[in-house]
């Protein structure tokens, strides 16, 4: 009995963690790598570690062979099997309008199965770690005798690109969202939330969230990407990442065929996907630029050739995406290069102290095109001068920045609550 008595006392006394994520890959952009970047801050701070994480694609033996090379053996991973609704969720018309439910549906067997081990007891606090969304409700905040964590959180806007505040299907979202985030049971995950943490400060100060009693913005995008050789005087404009609804392909390439009219030495090139996808056949041809000779696409590359890409020649990246910051854009600017983006979508988000140089307004998307293709030709023209500033906003980014910043909060819940 006193051998227990020991064993509880000192699982007490340790900092112990249960970590729910959805997605988690290391290095990977988009949620994958947040989740990886955030479960790399958790296992500097506490002693021992559980991530309890989606057994998908090959997340699980990219998470566990990275652990053993890191020497993070206080790590333990512990796959959760998609449900059986998984197979409808593959159809592409589906998945894609339908993932949100479908992760609500894996969340709740998650947190069933984390409620059943009994090991997930002796941990004093649990994370929820990504896809935390308006209307999302996280059973984890319904177990007792913990100390819960939400985030971090982004707010996701909708596409630009498709909506627009005077059309009858974005008001009705935008209603719906509104009434979710006010009546759901969504509301617990802020009350009987320890802390928040947000990507930036807008998502924290949005209700429900402004009622969590303590708030924090740490952003866990970090560039690994290196590059030591000289940067190439070949100029190019980059596309980077898949060939998503939200990433605007689209737009992007009116913008680069606008460009490509103006400035006869400029490359195009896209990267992260293949070509295959109809969708993306279909923007090329329509912007004119299927079969265009300064026009390429190197489909799924290496990150040591996108580190060549951003570091070794004169880039400009452009977001044309809806996405908030985006692990690309902070690995472009770490690696010198510029990254042009839509006002309140892309890399902006990120900077609440000041405002983002290079972010372009979008209220119309012909004056948009027009406006963005200027503002990538200034960058073209002062090259050296846009590069040296992002590099110094990128500091920001450090991964050391970013645990400093989340042992201050752990040590502050510590300090001044105790356990529920």
């Amino acid at each position: 009995m006193s051998a227990v008595n020991a064993t509880l006392g000192r699982l007490h006394d340790e900092r112990s963690a249960a970590v729910l994520a959805f997605s988690c890959r290391p290095h990977s952009g988009s949620e994958w790598g947040v989740g990886w970047n955030y479960l790399r801050l958790l296992a500097g701070s506490f002693d021992r570690v559980t991530l309890y994480v989606r057994d998908a694609e090959d997340q699980v033996p990219r998470i566990r062979a990275e652990l053993a090379r890191m020497g993070m053996i206080h790590v333990a991973v512990s796959p959760i099997a998609d449900t059986f609704f998984y197979p409808l969720f593959r159809k592409p018309a589906i998945h894609a309008r339908f993932l949100t439910v479908y992760y609500c549906l894996w969340l709740w067997k998650a947190v069933a199965c984390m409620a059943a081990q009994r090991s997930w007891r002796q941990h004093r606090y649990v994370f929820h770690t990504t896809w935390v969304s308006d209307w999302i409700f996280s059973p984890v905040f319904l177990l007792p005798f913990r100390r819960k964590v939400l985030g971090p959180m982004s707010s996701q806007p909708a596409n630009f690109n498709e909506c627009s505040a005077d059309r009858p299907a974005s008001r009705r979202r935008l209603a719906l969202k509104t009434t979710l985030r006010i009546v759901s049971p969504n509301c617990l995950n802020a009350l009987r939330a320890d802390a928040a943490i947000g990507i930036s400060s807008k998502p924290l100060s949005a209700f429900p969230w402004a009622r969590c009693p303590r708030r924090r913005v740490i952003t866990p995008v970090h560039c690994e990407l290196q590059w030591t050789g000289p940067r190439q005087p070949q100029r190019q404009l980059l596309f980077i990442g898949k060939h998503l609804p939200f990433k605007n392909l689209d737009l992007f390439l009116v913008v680069a065929a606008e460009l490509l009219r103006r400035d006869a030495s400029l490359h195009v090139c896209l990267l992260g996907d293949t070509l295959r996808q109809a969708g993306a056949i279909d923007y090329l041809q329509r912007a004119g630029l299927s079969r265009h000779p300064r026009v390429r696409s190197e489909g799924l590359v290496s990150h040591a050739r996108v580190a060549e890409h951003l570091g070794g020649m004169t880039s400009v990246l452009l977001q044309a995406s809806s996405e908030a910051g985006g692990t690309v854009g902070v690995e472009a600017i770490s690696l010198g290069a510029p990254v042009v983006c839509v006002r309140g979508y892309g890399l902006d988000t990120l900077f609440d102290r000041e405002p983002y140089p290079l972010a372009v307004p979008y209220s119309d998307r012909a004056q948009f095109v027009i406006a963005a293709a200027d503002r990538v030709q200034s960058v073209f023209a002062d090259y050296e001068t846009y590069s040296r500033a992002v590099l110094a906003l990128s500091q920001r980014f450090s991964m050391q920045a970013s645990e400093n910043l989340f042992k201050e909060l752990i040590d502050d819940i510590e300090g001044t609550s105790g356990l529920r």
